[in-house]
């Protein structure tokens, strides 16, 4: 008996679950990535602007020096 109220009735317990699950983290993730291919200063004047962003971080000196300095601190303090 309870078996078949629980299979009858699971998506109404794990909709308000899956609906946090998408506001709370897939949504902004998304959006992140999105944002990551764009030139803005605030979220509502956004610039498509395709690689630009990655490419610029890649021939950066600084972003270089300070990304292999955490590689080496994950790796030593792990």
């Amino acid at each position: 008996m309870v078996g078949k109220t629980i299979k009858k009735w699971w998506p109404l317990f794990v909709l308000p679950t899956f609906a946090a699950f998408i506001i709370g983290f897939l949504w902004p993730f998304l959006w992140g990535i999105y944002l990551s291919f764009c030139k803005f200063t605030t979220v509502q004047d956004v610039t498509f602007v395709g690689f630009s962003n990655y490419t610029k971080i890649l021939i950066d000196k600084t972003f270089s020096h300070s990304f292999w300095l955490t590689v080496a601190f994950a790796f030593i303090s792990s």
